[in-house]
């Protein structure tokens, strides 16, 4: 399940709030949901992966999101700064017009 971006628009990024306006399963109502990334992503060693109750953002900074892909600087095994990007539509999904993560 992944590919929330096939059936949303208005995606953004507030914080580690990711937002979106999502189609319901009957495909003509809109929902305007949201999924707090720290819950869902992990930083492990400098590279961003799924994880739930990952709290990645207690130790990345710069925390961008660029069309689907998150990115930012994220402390990495030998504590200096990488940067680490993942691709949110390989993990989360619009479910009746709720953003909901996978692993």
């Amino acid at each position: 399940m992944s590919g929330f971006d096939l059936s949303s628009r208005n995606i953004s990024l507030n914080g580690t709030i990711l937002r979106a306006t999502c189609k319901r399963a009957d495909g003509t109502t809109d929902s305007h949901a949201t999924l707090d990334l720290n819950s869902c992503i992990a930083n492990i060693n400098g590279s961003l992966v799924p994880r739930s109750g990952g709290n990645f953002a207690a130790s990345c900074s710069q925390i961008r999101l660029n069309g689907t892909v998150l990115s930012c600087m994220a402390n990495g095994i030998d504590g200096n700064e990488v940067s680490a990007q993942l691709d949110l539509s390989n993990f989360i999904a619009n479910s009746d017009g709720e953003l909901v993560a996978s692993e």
